[in-house]
């Protein structure tokens, strides 16, 4: 994979001359890198954006080898929109179940193929996206681990997230207590964990709730 000093050398893009700036934005930033071409071919990835594609190997790959069809789709029509245009991107939306928030800007223009630049973080509600880029809400989302969730047991999960006990989520939803935790196990054994902080920190970085501090609740 190409990191570092060798990928301004790789993309040979003027923004990209200054190697400090670049190795402060893959590597210091906590941000996930990807540079994408018009035609879906991955040029670059810092390791934090290949993870959040579940594999170690992203560079030269396509878009659609990383993720599903429909998504890939999607998220491709704008990098090229990106491409043509001139204009930035935001476009906040899930991938493997987390909820991100993705800023899209050209490269070199004169470029070919076109190259775009891809920095994304979770998406940190009521945060504004800048004001230089159109903002676009995805149609198609990854829900990831949340694919195969009940409508309820996404209420309830986000409800955990936001601190409510058993008690108050029953009183909420007009439910049992015996119903409401019933449900909490089975979120549970689906997600693979074993407690409320691990179901919260789930559902917030879903996008489900607006809390940032999983430990709430406890």
């Amino acid at each position: 994979m190409t990191t570092g000093q060798g990928a301004v050398t790789a993309l040979s893009d003027g923004a990209m001359r200054h190697g400090a700036f670049w190795d402060a934005l893959v590597h210091d930033s906590g941000a996930h890198v990807m540079v994408i071409d018009v035609e879906g071919v991955v040029h670059y990835s810092n390791s934090s954006m290949a993870a959040c594609f579940g594999t170690e190997v992203v560079v030269h790959k396509r878009l659609h080898d990383l993720i599903d069809a429909a998504l890939a789709d999607e998220r491709l029509s704008l990098v090229r929109r990106v491409a043509e245009t001139g204009r930035a991107v935001t476009v906040d939306g899930r991938v493997r179940g987390v909820m991100l928030r993705c800023v899209m800007r050209v490269l070199n223009p004169l470029e070919s193929p076109r190259k775009v630049l891809i920095v994304a973080r979770q998406l940190t509600p009521g945060v504004p996206p800048a004001s230089d880029t159109e903002h676009v809400l995805a149609s198609v989302d990854d829900a990831g681990i949340l694919k195969g969730l009940t409508e309820r047991e996404l209420e309830i999960l986000r409800l955990i997230a936001e601190g409510l006990p058993t008690s108050a989520i029953a009183a909420k939803l007009g439910r049992s207590v015996k119903t409401v935790e019933w449900h909490r196990v089975s979120l549970g054994e689906k997600l693979g964990v074993s407690n409320r902080v691990e179901l919260a920190r789930i559902a917030i970085r879903a996008g489900l709730t607006g809390l940032g501090d999983p430990a709430a609740a406890r």
